[in-house]
C-alpha cells in the first residue's frame, strides 16, 4: 500500500442532528422539540439549522452507509472519522462502527460530545481506535461562555476521570475551541 493510500480517510456523519446548539459549530441540525417532548432521534424529524431555517431531514439508511463504506474501502479507504451532528444520537451508529472495524478492518475515530456516551460506550468501546471529546474551557463557566451546555464540562470531566481510573484500550483526544 502506498503512503497516499495509507492516509485515505473519510469523514462519515451518520446524522447531522445534535442535542446541542454550539455557536461555533459548522452546521449540525438541532431538532425541533416542543415543551415536554423527549429528545428522540428520527431520520426524518424536522430540524432547525444555525441559520434559523426549518427543514425536513432525510438521512441515508444504515445499509446505504455500509454500502458507501464498502465502495470507499475498494478505492483504498483505511480510516474513518465518525462525527456529525452527534453521531450517537442515531441508534444504528454502534452497528456502523462495529461494521467498519470488524468487517472492513478500518481505523475508527469517533467524535462525540459525550452526551450519549454513558448509554452507548459498551457498544462502541471495542471497535474504536480514538475517541474524540470536547472540552471548551477549564471551568464549567468558561465552557458555557464558549457556547456549550452547562452540564457538558461536568460530563466530560467525569468521563476523563473514569478513563484515568480505568484506562481504555483506545486513545482519547480532547478537542477545544481556543479563543479570547
Amino acid at each position: 500500500m502506498s503512503q497516499e493510500q495509507e492516509s485515505f480517510i473519510a469523514d462519515i456523519w451518520p446524522t447531522g442532528m445534535c442535542d446541542m446548539a454550539c455557536p461555533f459549530c459548522y452546521g449540525a441540525d438541532v431538532p425541533i422539540i416542543h415543551p415536554g417532548e423527549p429528545l428522540i432521534y428520527t431520520p426524518t424529524q424536522e430540524t432547525i439549522n444555525l441559520t434559523g431555517t426549518r427543514e425536513p431531514r432525510s438521512e441515508g439508511s444504515t445499509d446505504e452507509i455500509k454500502k458507501a463504506l464498502k465502495m470507499l474501502v475498494k478505492a483504498g479507504l483505511n480510516k474513518i472519522n465518525i462525527g456529525g451532528g452527534e453521531p450517537l444520537m442515531r441508534p444504528e451508529t454502534p452497528d456502523i462502527i462495529k461494521f467498519a472495524k470488524e468487517e472492513l478492518k478500518l481505523t475508527v475515530y469517533l467524535s462525540t460530545n459525550g452526551t450519549f456516551l454513558k448509554r452507548k460506550y459498551n457498544e462502541v468501546k471495542n471497535y474504536i481506535d480514538i475517541l474524540g471529546l470536547p472540552l471548551d474551557g477549564s471551568t464549567p463557566e468558561i465552557n458555557v461562555e464558549m457556547g456549550r451546555r452547562e452540564y457538558l464540562h461536568r460530563n466530560i470531566s467525569r468521563i476523563l476521570t473514569h478513563f484515568k481510573e480505568v484506562p481504555p484500550k483506545h486513545k482519547v483526544k480532547i478537542g477545544t475551541v481556543v479563543s479570547k
